[in-house]
């Protein structure tokens, strides 16, 4: 995903697209391509990136 440098992200995940819960820190974009690989089990689940404040 690309993202602007210096801004801030956090990634979300949900299990049916209503309600979305913080997965980890935010993080401040220090490259223009965000690579991040973490462990979502056998649920079901969506997950979004977005900035943040």
């Amino acid at each position: 995903m690309k993202v602007v440098l210096g801004s801030q992200y956090q990634i979300e995940a949900s299990d049916g697209l209503d309600e979305w819960t913080a997965v980890g820190n935010s993080f401040v974009a220090e490259e223009e391509l965000l690579v991040q690989e973490f462990e979502v089990g056998a649920s079901r689940r969506f997950f979004r990136i977005r900035q943040v404040p």
